[in-house]
């Protein structure tokens, strides 16, 4: 075989084997996986809205939909988990709202800056139906998502369709689910300087008696105790009444608000989660809120929005964000029936000395398995080298004789080596 034709030859190999290994732009992080890859990646050449379509602040549905809890919202396959919706981090006074500094990200996400002592790896499949907004439920701290073209906030880890709405879509997301289950917090020391000003502000207009409330709430004590004793406070001195009147800020909180020890109204998740997160900064804990959905039951499920809940996080030192749940299990006497918010059993959140459902689904300790999908990608990523081996060994073995023969003549024509 002439070899001149060698480079043809080659990237014929090229071009059949990367025909053949192409499943859903996965080929090269598995063939090579030092080598980065995003940049050839066609989403990054696309113009990134600087906030998502659906301009309705994500944490506004929940008093809307804890009246009509029923309404099918998307099907979930895969292990029992919460799935984490929208991070709200910035308090304007009126409203939380989420980030939008969102970047084109591949399959792959970056990992965080700090990853919580204890996870488990989860994947499920999320096929979206009336699920409003650009934004994706997806299963703790997000590692990959393959179906749907995705933008990532690095600082929240909300994730948000660059297809546009994501009814319609489905896609499949793995992530590493914290668990904090017996967790104590003892020496655990809450942020505090320098890049964390935003998640401790709060704007003018606040309540004459809410930092006379967080202080007597919060109390003494750890960072972890102070954020837990507010949580228990807005648990045990509320109730829970599905289709309150919806907003979250200042003037909500103006009402709802009583000092500890006395019995206050009923509202939503969405006003307890507010109030978690403002009452930590006022107690000088670094705070935000987040929505997202239980966990709802069986191994493929429909999540409906009675399954959609919020709550409040802390920011800790070496250790990310711990969840705090606010959500009262009472219910307002006016209430009906069961329902909504409270289905959604408050699953990763962290409870006093319970066990977070989050974490003692299916999910913990389970082995990951590979999807069918990522199977076939095995299966052609080893049959495409076999392949390749195969065809170039002829070659490979012509230029060794060759070199072999070249060798041999050189040799025998240097002057001093014939005896």
């Amino acid at each position: 075989m002439d070899l001149l034709a060698f480079p043809v030859l080659a990237m014929w190999l090229a071009g059949a084997i990367t025909t053949v290994l192409r499943r859903d732009g996965r080929v090269l992080p598995a063939l090579l996986p030092a080598t980065p890859v995003r940049a050839a990646d066609p989403r990054g050449q696309r113009d990134l809205p600087e906030k998502p379509r659906e301009v309705r602040n994500p944490l506004s549905y929940l008093s809307a939909w804890s009246a009509a809890p029923d309404v099918p919202l998307m099907t979930v396959s895969g292990p029992r988990t919460t799935l984490r919706w929208v991070a709200l981090a910035d308090f304007t006074g009126p409203v939380w709202l989420p980030d939008s500094s969102y970047r084109p990200a591949g399959p792959d996400l970056p990992p965080p800056e700090v990853v919580p002592p204890r996870t488990t790896r989860t994947t499920v499949k999320v096929s979206a139906g009336d699920l409003p907004g650009d934004w994706l439920p997806v299963p703790g701290i997000a590692t990959r998502v393959d179906g749907v073209a995705v933008g990532h906030d690095a600082v929240s880890g909300t994730l948000l369709s660059l297809d546009g709405a994501v009814a319609g879509h489905s896609y499949t997301a793995a992530g590493m689910v914290p668990d904090w289950s017996g967790w104590k917090g003892t020496r655990a020391a809450a942020a505090s300087g320098t890049g964390y000003e935003r998640y401790l502000r709060l704007p003018p207009g606040a309540p004459a008696r809410l930092r006379d409330i967080a202080q007597a709430a919060a109390g003494n004590g750890t960072a972890h105790q102070r954020a837990s004793r507010i949580a228990e406070y807005l648990r045990d001195s509320y109730t829970f009444e599905p289709g309150a009147p919806g907003g979250h800020g200042y003037a909500e909180l103006a009402e709802l608000l009583v000092p500890p020890g006395r019995k206050g109204g009923g509202a939503t998740s969405e006003q307890f989660a507010s109030a978690f997160a403002v009452l930590a900064r006022a107690a000088g804990l670094p705070s935000r809120v987040v929505v997202g959905f239980g966990a709802g039951g069986g191994g493929s499920r429909v999540i409906r929005t009675g399954d959609a809940v919020a709550w409040g996080e802390i920011y800790f030192e070496g250790l990310g964000w711990v969840p705090y749940d606010p959500n009262p299990r009472k219910r307002s006497e006016a209430s009906a029936r069961p329902g909504s918010q409270e289905r959604a059993g408050h699953d990763g959140t962290y409870r006093g000395g319970e066990t977070s459902d989050a974490t003692d689904t299916g999910a913990r300790g389970a082995v990951p398995r590979l999807s069918g999908g990522e199977y076939t990608l095995l299966i052609d990523t080893q049959l495409g080298l076999l392949v390749l081996l195969l065809l170039l060994m002829p070659l490979l073995r012509l230029r060794g004789v060759r070199r072999s023969r070249r060798g041999t003549a050189r040799a025998s024509s240097r002057p001093g080596q014939n005896s």
